[in-house]
């Protein structure tokens, strides 16, 4: 991972990166679109996952974080969060399951939108179906990342009526050799609703994944639970 802390990536390649990211998505996603979103710690970086990631790290809850070279999404939608991701990390992968996007704001993705994006940041490797069977392949097909900490993001889940969050942690579990990532899961104030599984769920599985996790909601985006 190049930078530790949200100041030294805002000082090295912030606006580049958010200039690169807007020539792909065509307008850029203001702060005010997500008032409900608030600040954490008093920073400034707008991708609210790579904020958290990387406050986790200056605080010092990340252990080793040079050793991390990893991302990986479950739910891909318009990419910024992967590209921001690529901006920090060798490797990213990310998963989608629809080919049909539709953004936020319910306007039609650009033309050619995620060839653009891939052009833009060439470690990123975009992989289409089910995130758990995905997943689970990039294991199989690599069994070098079954060795390698990474990021995780799992935000694959349509609403709260297809939540395949359970799968996407069983597949973790079972084919990483390494317990020390850092796993986030969008959405947590979902938890229970529907077919959004339990907290007490997701914590069975990821203490499954390390006994010695960490896990706690962090009150930010949609209380994202993190486990580090």
């Amino acid at each position: 991972m190049k930078y530790f802390t949200c100041t030294d990536y805002k000082q090295a390649c912030y606006p580049h990166t958010w200039q690169k990211i807007n020539s792909v998505i065509g307008s850029e996603e203001h702060p005010a679109d997500r008032q409900h979103w608030p600040p954490f710690r008093g920073t400034d970086t707008r991708n609210n996952y790579l904020n958290i990631f990387l406050n986790y790290v200056e605080q010092n809850k990340v252990q080793e974080p040079e050793d991390i070279q990893w991302f990986v999404e479950t739910g891909t939608h318009m990419g910024a969060t992967a590209m921001h991701f690529a901006s920090i990390m060798e490797r990213v992968h990310t998963i989608e399951k629809y080919g049909t996007k539709i953004t936020h704001l319910g306007q039609p993705l650009p033309e050619n939108h995620y060839q653009t994006m891939l052009k833009e940041f060439p470690n990123i490797k975009m992989l289409w179906g089910d995130s758990p069977e995905c997943l689970s392949m990039v294991f199989r097909e690599d069994p070098e990342y079954r060795h390698q900490r990474a990021v995780f993001l799992l935000d694959a889940h349509n609403g709260t009526s297809e939540v395949p969050l359970l799968a996407e942690l069983e597949s973790i579990h079972q084919w990483s050799a390494i317990q020390n990532h850092f796993i986030m899961i969008d959405d947590g104030a979902d938890c229970g609703k529907d077919n959004f599984p339990p907290y007490e769920a997701i914590q069975d599985l990821l203490w499954q994944i390390n006994s010695k996790f960490n896990v706690e909601y962090t009150g930010h985006c949609r209380n994202v639970i993190v486990a580090y």
